[in-house]
């Protein structure tokens, strides 16, 4: 998931929030490790639930060399 930029979530939020309380989600979700800032400011979202990921590792195929 991403998006261009702060402004860009925060209009897409359904309830007013404080741009304050916004700002600091952001900051616990990056020092969380779940989203990441490019250098571009946008935002990009990079947490995996675990089941998630054994999932996708299960089904996934392996790599052979052509």
């Amino acid at each position: 998931m991403n998006f261009n930029s702060k402004t860009e979530v925060f209009r897409d939020l359904k309830n007013k929030t404080l741009f304050g309380t916004f700002n600091t989600v952001l900051r616990y979700l990056e020092s969380s490790n779940k989203i990441e800032f490019n250098k571009d400011g946008s935002i990009v979202w990079i947490f995996a639930d675990s089941h998630q990921i054994k999932k996708l590792l299960k089904e996934s195929k392996p790599f052979t060399k052509v």
